[in-house]
């Protein structure tokens, strides 16, 4: 009887996200990008929310008393696209990052 392990990737267990994102994080996958997470070295490990790569999309909603609401959303510039046009999951900043990695700062304005 072989006994597989739950967490290949070696990192800690995520926390945060969806379901399906912790599941991709204990696989070492990036679930927006589908690509292998960068390796966490130190102290200060590379996020989504320092990538260049990551866009903020604003969605604004007018509800039936007039009140409108801004929603800001972090996506993924290299996310693949899927058959109803949309940008994949939605980030969080403390999201590790993957090999896309790119250096920056906060996210900039989706250009779409």
């Amino acid at each position: 009887m072989s006994i597989t392990n739950p967490n290949p990737s070696g990192r800690t267990p995520a926390t945060t996200g969806s379901a399906h994102a912790r599941a991709a994080f204990d696989r070492g996958v990036h679930p927006a990008t589908g690509l292998d997470l960068l390796p966490a070295e130190g102290d200060n490990p590379p996020t989504c929310g320092s990538c260049l790569l990551t866009r903020t999309k604003s969605l604004t909603r007018t509800g039936d008393d007039g009140t409108t609401t801004v929603t800001e959303y972090l996506k993924c510039s290299r996310a693949a696209t899927s058959r109803n046009k949309r940008r994949g999951i939605d980030l969080r900043r403390q999201f590790p990052a993957c090999v896309l990695y790119n250096p920056g700062g906060d996210p900039a304005p989706a250009q779409d």
